[in-house]
């Protein structure tokens, strides 16, 4: 008997987080925009990949007993989410790490609000291909701390003149350039001050380059066409 998902998201990381549940028809997939009521007791997991986006569901989701619920909390950690909600945590809360370029490797950053529960998301995931990799429940999980505090001090020395001028760009700089726009820079700028508004620890305060990329959605450098 295949296993009900509900994913609620953006098509990106919607599609990216399916790559891995098809496997021999073994669940059965749903998909929602999130603006419409849905009937959550028909699934067995329910997986909302924006929800630190907006988190106005999360005392419907606390209140699903014995459901597995997976929200992203990369930005808001899930003992945040908990403690603005009114009522008693009744479901199964875990969080994940769903920016593209992480949940595209097949190994998820996880966090749980309940440590023993890991015991029943790996249960339901144990015919996937997925690879769960156990992170503490708070701003940025493990990856995204690390890798975008080095992507923010690339933009720190591109502000610097590294790069703002006419020379060719160093060919260390570029491969991290690259790097950097795989991931985006509204995830690494958004995801940054989150961390910085949590730890108010300087070193992951955006650099004012790397906010004027976001606000103007851009890469860190000019690609020549």
């Amino acid at each position: 008997m295949s296993k009900k998902i509900l994913l609620i998201g953006d098509e990106k990381r919607i599609d990216a987080f399916k790559n891995y549940l098809n496997k021999d028809e073994l669940y059965e997939i749903d998909i929602s925009d999130g603006d419409e009521e849905e009937d959550y007791e028909l699934y067995d997991l329910i997986a909302d990949l924006n929800f630190d986006d907006n988190d106005e569901n999360m005392e419907i989701y606390a209140g699903l007993k014995d459901k597995i619920v997976l929200v992203s909390s990369v930005k808001q950690s899930l003992s945040e989410s908990i403690y603005k909600t009114d009522g008693k945590l009744k479901c199964k809360l875990f969080g994940i790490n769903t920016i593209p370029a992480y949940i595209n490797t097949g190994l998820w950053e996880i966090s749980a609000y309940r440590y023993p529960e890991y015991v029943a998301l790996e249960e339901f995931l144990s015919k996937s291909t997925i690879k769960i990799q156990k992170v503490l429940d708070r701003v940025g999980m493990l990856r995204p701390r690390l890798d975008f505090l080095l992507f923010n001090e690339l933009a720190l020395c591109l502000q610097e003149q590294v790069s703002l001028s006419h020379d060719p760009i160093d060919p260390i700089i570029e491969n991290y350039v690259e790097a950097h726009d795989k991931y985006g820079t509204t995830d690494i700028f958004e995801t940054l001050m989150a961390i910085y508004e949590d730890t108010k620890e300087e070193r992951f305060h955006p650099c004012p380059f790397l906010k004027t990329k976001y606000l103007r959605n851009q890469s860190l450098i000019k690609r020549q066409k």
